[in-house]
C-alpha cells in the first residue's frame, strides 16, 4: 500500500511539472517621458508639451499604452524594432487618450535580453504637414487676443507667465459677472473631419469655457467646446476642435473665445485667469 501511495504521489508531481514548464524570462523596456523639439525660428511656438502616454509597438505589434515613465515587461529578445507614439489626454480628460496627430512617432532598434532593462528616451517633433494658423506667446507689444462684446473685464499682460516675460491675464473682481475674450482675427479652418486642435497653457481659479464663434454678422454662431477646470498651477491642454469646426455647416470665419458667466454668489469674489502659448494647429 505504501509503495502504491508513493507511486501515485510521484505520478501526480510529474503530471503537474509537465503542465507548468519553465516560464520564459521577460525582457524589460523603460520608457522615459517624451521630449519635444521645435524649430529654432519660433514658427512652431514653445517646446513645452504635456505628452502623458507612450503607445508602444514592437515589430509593429501594439504591446500597450503606458503613462511615462514606465518600465514594461515584454516577451521579446534580441534585436527588435520599437515604435512609440506620443499620447495625450484629449481635452484634458483621463478617459479620452490618443496619439496626438501632429507629433511624429519615435522609432529605434533595441537589443533585448531576458531579465535586463533597456532604457529608451523617445523624442518627437511636429509633423511636416502641421500648419500653425495662430501662434501667440504674448511677448510682443501688441497681441492677438481681445475682449469681446460680452466682456466686462479688460484683458492685459501679466509677468507671471508660464515661460517668457508675459502671459495674458484677466481679473474678475467683485460685482463682475461676465468675462469673455476672443482672437482678434478670423481664421479659415478646414472641415470634413480634417484635424483642428488648439494647444494652450492656462491657469484659472474659476471654470472657463473655451469655444468657437463661426460666421459673421447675423449668421454668427457661438458654441462652447471645453471647460477649462480650475488649477492652482499652470496646466497644458490639447483641445480637439475638429468636430466643432466640421459641424459649423455653411459657416466660416472662425474665432476662438474664452469666457464665463458667474452666478450672483460667485460674482462677489475675485477670480483670475491666465493664458500663455496659444497654438491653433491644422493641416
Amino acid at each position: 500500500m505504501r509503495n502504491l501511495l508513493v507511486f501515485l504521489i510521484s505520478l501526480s508531481l510529474s503530471f503537474c511539472m509537465s503542465c507548468n514548464p519553465d516560464e520564459p524570462i521577460p525582457s524589460y523596456i523603460k520608457i522615459e517621458p517624451f521630449v519635444l523639439s521645435v524649430k529654432s525660428d519660433g514658427s512652431q511656438g514653445s517646446a513645452s508639451a504635456k505628452i502623458t502616454d507612450a503607445w508602444v509597438y514592437i515589430d509593429e505589434t501594439l504591446v500597450g499604452i503606458f503613462e511615462t515613465p514606465a518600465t514594461i515587461p515584454v516577451l521579446y529578445w534580441g534585436s527588435n524594432k520599437v515604435r512609440i507614439r506620443a499620447g495625450i489626454k484629449t481635452n484634458g480628460s483621463s478617459g479620452s487618450r490618443q496619439p496626438y496627430p501632429f507629433f511624429k512617432d519615435y522609432e529605434t532598434t533595441v537589443e533585448l535580453t531576458g531579465a535586463q532593462v533597456t532604457i529608451v528616451q523617445p523624442l518627437t517633433s511636429y509633423q511636416d504637414f502641421a500648419r500653425f494658423v495662430w501662434l501667440e506667446n504674448f511677448e510682443t507689444l501688441d497681441f492677438t487676443l481681445q475682449g469681446s462684446g460680452y466682456n466686462q473685464v479688460s484683458i492685459g499682460k501679466n509677468p507671471a507667465a508660464f515661460e517668457g516675460n508675459h502671459a495674458a491675464y484677466a481679473e474678475l473682481t467683485a460685482g463682475t459677472n461676465a468675462f469673455e475674450c476672443e482672437s482678434k482675427l478670423d481664421y479659415t479652418l478646414p472641415k470634413s473631419g480634417t484635424p483642428v486642435w488648439l494647444e494652450i497653457h492656462f491657469k484659472t481659479d474659476y471654470p472657463i469655457t473655451m469655444g468657437l464663434y463661426a460666421g459673421t454678422g447675423l449668421e454668427q454662431k457661438q458654441s462652447g467646446l471645453v471647460i477649462l477646470a480650475t488649477s492652482s498651477g499652470w496646466n497644458k491642454i490639447y483641445i480637439d476642435m475638429t468636430e466643432g469646426v466640421s459641424t459649423a455647416i455653411n459657416l466660416q470665419n472662425f474665432r476662438v473665445f474664452f469666457g464665463c458667466t458667474r452666478s450672483p454668489e460667485d460674482a462677489q469674489a475675485t477670480h483670475h485667469f491666465y493664458i500663455d502659448n496659444i497654438k491653433l494647429v491644422t493641416i
